[in-house]
């Protein structure tokens, strides 16, 4: 019996890990990217490449030398199918605990549902506060430096894409 209870206490703990696990895939990461700028052509080649990823000039600051992007991020479908499949395992998990303790309670139409329930509650959520409009903000700093910040997500894929050297903090 006493196993049975530290089954419990245990999938209970997991449960509330894939919680703040699933919570934790739809908050902002902004990141800093620091360049050294080595061509005239390189805060256009930045634009083109955002502008080509659906961002818009939203504002031109040119006192501060600051132009800022704001676009729709979308969320990941590969992500939005291991969330789903995460929480319909951890459910599935916590009703099998559950139903072992609450033998002659518990009713077996209930695990299906409650695993329907959380994949779905799961993708909704997910598919929901991954999907809003973020910034790209390019600052001209002293000596030649770019300074570029966003997500973290786009600040690595800009990198990638245009074979940029520098510091992503």
């Amino acid at each position: 019996m006493l196993s049975l209870y530290s089954s419990l206490l245990l999938t209970s703990v997991l449960a509330v890990g894939l919680f703040f696990f699933i919570r934790s895939s739809v908050k902002e990461r902004p990141a800093t990217l620091r360049l050294s700028v080595s061509s005239a052509h390189l805060p256009q080649r930045i634009g083109q490449h955002l502008q080509y990823r659906g961002y818009k000039i939203v504002r031109v600051d040119e006192n501060r030398e600051t132009v800022i992007f704001e676009g729709k991020v979308r969320f990941s479908v590969a992500l939005l199918i291991l969330l789903c499949v995460l929480s319909g395992i951890g459910v599935a998990c916590l009703e099998l605990v559950l139903s072992i303790q609450l033998a002659e309670k518990w009713q077996a139409h209930w695990n299906l549902l409650g695993i329907v329930i959380a994949i779905t509650a799961t993708g909704v959520f997910y598919a929901h506060g991954a999907s809003r409009m973020e910034q790209v903000k390019l600052v001209a700093q002293p000596q030649d430096q770019l300074l570029i910040i966003g997500h973290r997500d786009e600040l690595a894929h800009l990198q990638r894409s245009l074979n940029l050297v520098g510091e992503l903090s």
